[in-house]
């Protein structure tokens, strides 16, 4: 397999391994008493005769009902996005780069927090709210503490021995320099 990827990384024609890799095959098969006829160029496929199909066992499908989800299931999903409190969803997530104003700074609770022992960690004020990570204590109780970014990647130099300790592990590349 080696071999067919350095070839075809090369550039150079494949034929030759590919031919070899399929030798390999063969020998392994014989070696564990399977009974597996590759075929190569030399020698053809036997011709196996398929089944006919004798009935269509699936209805078609309008295409324009596949991407559309039923009324019922429609109208569901409506309430459940719009029956969370505004606190619940989660804002957008803030950039790599962009810094942030400590005295905005706040930590929530997370929706499944009695299971993850999980904080979010938020900023920013009225519509302006942004993620800047999360808080996690592996679900827990423990005094070990995972600064985690916005998609969940845990944040260089963890675990931490405090809350604290994390929080400002997370908030790091997001204050100023003096």
């Amino acid at each position: 397999m080696a071999a067919v990827r350095r070839t075809l990384s090369s550039g150079t024609d494949p034929q030759q391994a590919i031919q070899d890799l399929l030798t390999a095959v063969t020998d392994l098969a014989e070696a564990h008493g399977i009974a597996a006829r590759i075929p190569t160029e030399d020698t053809p496929a036997a011709d196996t005769p398929e089944p006919d199909v004798t009935e269509c066992i699936t209805e078609p499908v309008p295409s324009d009902s596949r991407s559309v989800p039923a009324k019922d299931e429609q109208e569901e999903m409506t309430a459940e996005t719009t029956a969370l409190p505004r606190s619940r969803q989660l804002p957008r997530p803030i950039g790599r780069t962009e810094m942030v104003d400590l005295d905005t700074v706040r930590m929530e609770r997370s929706s499944d927090f009695e299971q993850t022992r999980r904080w979010i960690v938020l900023c920013g004020a009225g519509e302006n709210v942004r993620l800047i990570g999360y808080l996690d204590s592996g679900g827990t109780k423990a005094k070990k503490w995972q600064a985690l970014g916005p998609m969940l990647t845990r944040v260089s130099g963890g675990p931490c021995r405090t809350k604290q300790d994390a929080l400002l592990r997370l908030l790091d590349p997001h204050v100023p320099r003096r």
